[in-house]
């Protein structure tokens, strides 16, 4: 059986405060010990491309907090992969907005 989807958590921070998550409230800035790197997430994603996976979940804590989540987009586009946000929405303003379908 192939992998389809895949799930992959790019940060460890989120800018919410919600009680049922372990994440809690870490303001906009987000340290390089908390989120995957450019290096890690390319080869993660080349990887289970190989495994035949198609879709890929951004999630986290919260995604749009990940510094480079613009090139992580464009990372994953090129592989042809359909991509999710897992996002509260407070960040969606950092991610270019030609990126959203009407």
């Amino acid at each position: 059986m192939k992998t389809r989807v895949i799930t992959m958590n790019i940060v460890s921070a989120c800018n919410s405060a919600c009680v049922s998550c372990r994440f809690g409230d870490e303001g906009p800035a987000v340290p390089p010990e908390k989120r995957m790197s450019i290096a890690s997430i390319r080869a993660l994603l080349a990887q289970a491309r190989d495994l035949g996976a198609r879709e890929v979940l951004f999630s986290g804590g919260e995604p749009t907090l990940h510094p480079d989540i613009d090139e992580i987009l464009d990372l994953s586009g090129a592989l042809s992969f359909r991509r999710h946000l897992h996002t509260n929405g407070i960040g969606i303003h950092r991610i270019a907005p030609n990126r959203f379908e009407e």
